[in-house]
């Protein structure tokens, strides 16, 4: 489980947009462009999505 120290400091790198630095390293694993991955939900697991093929696709 993610601390919620860490959660709280990944929740500081996202904008107003949902949008966050973090995220997009993350998602760029995946093959996704910069600035395609959100902030979408947050838990002590933590959690991001991005659209792909125009389905949401969650990455832990």
């Amino acid at each position: 489980m993610m601390p919620l120290t860490e959660i709280d400091r990944l929740k500081q790198t996202v904008s107003e947009h949902w949008d966050s630095p973090v995220a997009d390293q993350v998602a760029a694993q995946w093959r996704y462009p910069a600035g395609t991955a959100r902030w979408w939900l947050m838990h002590a697991n933590g959690g991001a999505g991005a659209r792909g093929g125009g389905r949401r696709q969650r990455a832990q």
